[in-house]
């Protein structure tokens, strides 16, 4: 499976972001970035949510750079909480879990 899980240098502790929940669950980025919009303070009580503009897989063939969040491990398991359990979503979370680990 691809890599869910990132780590800086510099001891950083590890994250995912918005766009690669958005593509292992199938649901569109931006539904998952207004959910991130959505519940923003309580995604903020595991700490500081961050963001950055970035070119991502939908709008590589041009078009204006798209907003991708970075969640740390207590702000993803929080939002995938929010989200349905699909068969594509529960495999999902078990291996963001597992690659967190």
């Amino acid at each position: 499976m691809k890599e869910l899980v990132f780590v800086e240098p510099k001891g950083r502790e590890p994250f995912t972001t918005s766009e690669v929940i958005a593509e292992c669950t199938g649901i569109a980025h931006r539904k998952i970035r207004d959910a991130i919009r959505k519940y923003e303070n309580d995604l903020e009580t595991f700490g500081v949510l961050a963001s950055y503009q970035a070119e991502t897989t939908a709008n590589k063939e041009g078009g204006r750079k798209a907003l991708v969040y970075r969640l740390n491990e207590q702000q993803a398991a929080f939002l995938l909480t929010l989200l349905k359990n699909t068969p594509v979503v529960v495999a999902f979370k078990k291996e963001l879990v597992r690659q967190f680990y």
